[in-house]
């Protein structure tokens, strides 16, 4: 048993409705997937979304996670550490900077 874990961006123009990007599959296989927005006044242009997820394995839990931005037009990813065992708490400070212990 396996997931597949994707974000998803669509344009609204009128009526209808368009895919603009996808995040891929950067999430297969994690799940208690959780998904935050970053909220900072540098990221007036942008949507910058923090997502993370859990995998258990022999080893214990792993944790992956990544950070990605919307611009309208198409998601990309800004952010993207090496996985990491165990649990952690993740923090943003006022400059944006990510720290995580």
């Amino acid at each position: 048993m396996n997931s597949s874990t994707t974000l998803c961006a669509y344009e609204v123009s009128g009526s209808r409705v368009k895919l603009a990007g996808t995040t891929g599959s950067d999430m297969d296989g994690y799940g208690n997937v959780w998904v935050k927005r970053l909220r900072s006044p540098e990221l007036t242009d942008e949507l910058w979304l923090l997502v993370g997820g859990q995998a258990f394995g022999a080893n214990g839990l792993n944790i992956r996670m990544r950070i990605y931005a919307y611009d309208s037009e198409k998601l990309a990813t800004r952010w993207m550490p090496a996985n990491v065992w165990g649990t952690f708490t993740v923090t943003v400070n006022p400059t944006s900077t990510l720290f995580w212990a």
